[in-house]
């Protein structure tokens, strides 16, 4: 597995974004009916097979620390981000939360597995396929007027519900590509090297590219290893999407082991192997 790095690029003069994110924001309250209707919504839009049905299937899992790349990365810009919005106490509170929670040496994971699905196609840069404008892209789709979500605006729906505002994402879709990236959706931030942090990070290899072979994928979020149960001789396409920190609880108290607790969200997709696998993290 390659070393993969957390980039945060410099803000360069541009203005400084906040904890209230407007597409984030648009899913705060019920995260457990978002969650599920927006992840459900892009596994339907994504159907290989037309004569069969697409199967989704939500799994809570364990993860360790270190199945999760960069994690000592992730935690120093979570303390960052509270050190730079130490007026705004609300911001404050939740990033010492979620640093916290990124030393934990285990975490539970919401994962989302969906099948008969094509995966995520496109390049970092191809602007009209459906990899840029899930990952690379706010506020845009490469959807139809037919479709649901075209709007571009339910991908936000995980990091709603991530206590660590990051999702991991890894797919094998219907062109023979494995690829993963992570990204979190925090807020303007001080950079290691002096200046300001963009809001956004990206997981993966030399300035923050997505991971395009399956060597170098991290064992945990690969095609093989979501579907290992199945006796296809090669693994089917699939799209996964794991969120880090644990899903924002609904209330204070719960101690239920639902999305609710969750900080992994994880992502993937494929045809018969899950299209889309959505891990959530949470404290015990």
């Amino acid at each position: 597995m390659e070393n993969l790095k957390w980039i945060f690029a410099k803000n360069e003069g541009g203005r400084d974004s906040g904890l209230h994110d407007a597409g984030v924001e648009t899913f705060k309250g019920n995260f457990d009916r978002y969650l599920a209707r927006e992840m459900i919504q892009n596994s339907l839009d994504a159907r290989d097979d037309p004569n069969k049905p697409v199967l989704v299937k939500f799994e809570l899992l364990e993860l360790n620390r270190n199945d999760i790349p960069d994690m000592d990365c992730l935690k120093a810009t979570l303390a960052r981000c509270a050190e730079y919005w130490s007026h705004d106490k609300k911001a404050r509170a939740f990033f010492k939360q979620a640093e916290a929670l990124a030393k934990e040496p285990k975490l539970t994971g919401l994962r989302v597995g969906d099948y008969n699905t094509t995966g995520v196609l496109g390049s970092d840069t191809e602007r009209s396929k459906n990899w840029y404008n899930l990952i690379r892209c706010a506020g845009s789709s490469s959807k139809g007027g037919g479709e649901g979500g075209s709007f571009g605006i339910g991908k936000n729906a995980p990091f709603a519900a991530s206590l660590l505002r990051t999702v991991l994402y890894s797919t094998f879709n219907t062109d023979d590509e494995h690829v993963f990236q992570g990204v979190a959706t925090l807020v303007s931030h001080n950079h290691p090297q002096g200046g300001i942090s963009q809001p956004t990070g990206f997981l993966g290899a030399e300035k923050g590219a997505s991971v395009r072979s399956m060597a170098k994928i991290p064992p945990k979020f690969t095609s093989n290893h979501c579907s290992k149960h199945l006796a296809d001789k090669r693994p089917s396409p699939q799209t996964s999407s794991i969120k880090l920190s644990p899903i924002r609880p609904t209330s204070s108290t719960s101690r239920c082991p639902d999305s609710r607790k969750s900080a992994f969200t994880y992502w993937r997709a494929t045809p018969k192997c899950p299209k889309a696998s959505l891990w959530c993290a949470r404290r015990e």
